[in-house]
C-alpha cells in the first residue's frame, strides 16, 4: 500500500512539473502576437514575484503602440520588450504623468516613451518623445 501510495504521490508531482515545464517552454523564446497577448491592465501585480523584474522609480525607456485612451488620464499600450524591467512584451495599463496631454494621442499611435514605477502594478508615462 505504501508503495502504490508513494508511486501515485510521485506520478502526480511529476505530471504537475511536467506542465509548468511545458508551458514555461512553451512561452520561452517565442514572441507573443498582439492577439495573443495577455492584457495585463487587470491582474493583480501584487502577487507577482518582484525578484524576476527589475523595477525603479528611475523612467526608463519603451516603445509600445497605444490600444485604448480613456481621456482620464490614463492608456492602455502594447510595449515591447522593457529591457530594463526584464519584462515582455505584453499589453498594460499606464497612468499619463500631468505634463502630457492625453488628446493628443490617438489609438494606433505608435510612441516612444519613458516610463517608471509608482509601486507593483503602477506604472506611469513620464515623457513621449
Amino acid at each position: 500500500m505504501k508503495k502504490c501510495l508513494t508511486a501515485l504521490a510521485l506520478s502526480a508531482l511529476l505530471g504537475v512539473t511536467g506542465t509548468a515545464q511545458a508551458h514555461s517552454h512553451s512561452d520561452h523564446g517565442h514572441k507573443q502576437s498582439e492577439e495573443k497577448a495577455m492584457d495585463h491592465s487587470k491582474m493583480d501585480h501584487g502577487k507577482m514575484n518582484p525578484g524576476k523584474m527589475k523595477m525603479s522609480d528611475k523612467p526608463v525607456p519603451a516603445v509600445g503602440v497605444i490600444k485604448d485612451i480613456d481621456h482620464k488620464g490614463y492608456v492602455k499600450v502594447y510595449h515591447q520588450p522593457i529591457e530594463a524591467w526584464n519584462m515582455g512584451a505584453m499589453q498594460m495599463k499606464f497612468k499619463l504623468a500631468p505634463s502630457i496631454d492625453v488628446h493628443s494621442l490617438k489609438v494606433g499611435q505608435e510612441i516612444e516613451f519613458m516610463t517608471k514605477t509608482e509601486g507593483m502594478g503602477k506604472y506611469l508615462i513620464t515623457e513621449i518623445k
